[in-house]
């Protein structure tokens, strides 16, 4: 009895997927070409935006910006190319990647699909040349180009570089242009891409055509850095994009997983995922956060950071630097905390700490003890405080709890309220000169990423740095409350 049930059930399932499936839904026909499909919410999203772009008269560029290993090119270029097709059988789509080898394998992948019993079942009218296809004409069909029989559509796969000529595009989908991080770091490559962009793919368009670039971003300046930059496309705005990061950091996107939280943790684990940043946070942020950054970084550069594993003068007086924002609220700035010292012989800053993370009231004061011990901070020590609305009451509280044993000050600087453009300046000075030097950390490549990205998600590193080099290097520490002049020190 419950074996014929559950054969009932999936004899109704794929009666509905089929169904749907003829409606234009994307998942749907997936699960009914291929039963075992795995599907996470991230690919219904994806599956969801692109059946409606493409029913969208006034949508014509869409970006999808997804880690390596996410099923991107099954759903995006093999899949979605398929259900297009059996939608309008007049449909002229391109499928371009960054080798003809590769574009070739999507259009077989296709092929394949539109071959395939269960396709018929959904899209009768969509067949290409075959055995089982009786035609009075000869259909074009290859390895890289294809013809719907009795319909203009037709679908054609070129290698980046590759032409197009005479091909009017009413679908184009560009997925990978860029092979690998060799590629990546060629500015030639890059500009031979973007060439062929413009003077190939770009010129096969028409007024309503639609274009879809699914790729994993790999520089500032690669295919969909150009295409979203207003400087170099006037045509910017047109573009519509979809990023998933593959650890949830930008909590400006909203999506149904926790902040830290990995992508696909079935496939992908939380643990993995950090062991692969910690091998090289740049590419990390680029390949699998979909945010690159420039390799040498902007106003500051990498190369420019001394790390040392301890300092010369094993007494240097220590203080705790703080940026508040007290809340769990996920689209709130976390709190940073910096523990720096200053070695007034040789006229350095050493920081030794750096921490960025959410916490509320409770726990933000559990958090400065605990630093406190860590870093042995004694009674002259100072907890310097950024004086915005949750950082003056962080004072108060802080000061009223003696078992703390620390004093917190408000920061006074001509940098409060100023642009943190201003702040990043004072620091790169003294960075590039090696005054202000990090003890070895595991902190020290997320506070190194922060201080070279042109766009940080967070700046709490960054504005804790400027107070730092002004209060130590050029500012008057009696204002704080030290008793010490330290700008005849520079």
């Amino acid at each position: 009895m419950i074996e014929n049930d559950a054969k009932e059930l999936l004899k109704y399932q794929q009666h509905l997927n089929k169904r749907m499936a003829r409606g234009g839904d994307l998942i749907a026909l997936a699960k009914h070409l291929k039963p075992d499909y795995n599907d996470e919410w991230f690919h219904r999203r994806i599956a969801k935006k692109l059946t409606t772009f493409l029913q969208d008269p006034n949508s014509k560029c869409l970006g999808i910006f997804v880690p390596p290993q996410h099923g991107k090119s099954e759903l995006t270029t093999r899949l979605f190319p398929a259900l297009a097709l059996g939608l309008n059988p007049n449909l002229r789509m391109a499928v371009c990647s960054y080798s003809s080898d590769l574009a070739s394998s999507f259009n077989r992948s296709i092929q394949k699909y539109i071959d395939s019993e269960e396709y018929f079942d959904v899209f009768p009218k969509t067949q290409i040349n075959s055995k089982r296809v009786v035609t009075t004409s000869s259909w074009l069909r290859n390895n890289s180009e294809f013809e719907i029989i009795g319909y203009s559509g037709s679908l054609k796969s070129v290698g980046v570089g590759g032409g197009l000529s005479g091909k009017a595009i009413d679908l184009g989908i560009i997925d990978d242009p860029i092979k690998d991080m060799m590629e990546a770091t060629s500015s030639t490559v890059k500009q031979r891409i973007w060439e062929w962009y413009l003077s190939v793919f770009s010129t096969r368009l028409h007024n309503d055509s639609k274009q879809v670039l699914i790729m994993t971003r790999w520089a500032e300046d690669d295919l969909a850095g150009r295409l979203l930059d207003p400087k170099q496309n006037p045509n910017y705005e047109d573009w519509e994009t979809i990023k998933l990061e593959a650890i949830k950091e930008d909590d400006d996107i909203i999506e149904p997983r926790e902040h830290g939280a990995a992508l696909w943790e079935g496939r992908h684990s939380l643990d993995k995922l950090t062991k692969l940043r910690s091998l090289d946070p740049s590419i990390f942020e680029s390949l699998y956060q979909q945010s690159p950054n420039s390799k040498e970084g902007s106003t500051i550069k990498r190369d420019w950071f001394k790390v040392i594993d301890r300092p010369p003068n094993y007494f240097i007086e220590k203080d705790l630097w703080i940026d508040t924002s007290y809340t769990e609220k996920k689209h709130n700035d976390p709190n940073g905390f910096i523990t720096a010292g200053y070695d007034r012989s040789t006229n350095t800053v050493y920081i030794f700490d750096a921490e960025s993370v959410r916490l509320e009231m409770p726990k933000f004061l559990n958090k400065v003890k605990t630093l406190k011990s860590k870093h042995s901070l004694g009674h002259s020590s100072r907890v310097m405080i950024e004086p915005k609305a949750s950082g003056l009451s962080s004072i108060q509280l802080i000061n009223k709890i003696p078992e703390l044993g620390v004093s917190a000050v408000p920061i006074k600087s001509y940098l409060v309220g100023r642009d943190k453009v201003d702040k990043l300046s004072i620091s790169s000075t003294y960075i590039e000169s090696a005054k202000l030097v990090l003890i070895k950390g595991e902190w020290n490549n997320e506070y190194i990423e922060q201080m070279i990205k042109e766009k940080p998600k967070h700046d709490e590193y960054r504005d804790l740095t400027g107070y730092i080099c002004e209060y130590y290097f050029r500012a008057e520490r009696d204002v704080f409350g030290g008793g010490v002049s330290m700008s005849n020190l520079i």
